[in-house]
């Protein structure tokens, strides 16, 4: 299984994206470090954006990226 890359300590989300990102313009994700309060996933495209780890879209593209990855 491949482990899903994590942030640095020193990076954290402090705002969460509200909407939603198109799978074809995710070009890979992270997850925020364990020691952030927010647990997020951190989408990269022509940006960085971070949507709450708990909203379903945004489990759906993290599986469908490890799945595209693996």
């Amino acid at each position: 299984k491949q482990l899903v890359e994590q942030m640095s300590p020193a990076s954290f989300c402090f705002e969460n994206f509200t909407g939603r990102v198109p799978d074809k313009q995710i070009a890979s994700f992270m997850e925020t470090h364990s020691s952030c309060g927010v647990k997020a996933f951190v989408y990269v495209g022509h940006w960085q954006i971070c949507v709450n780890h708990d909203v379903n879209w945004a489990q759906d593209a993290s599986k469908q990226q490890q799945v595209t990855e693996g």
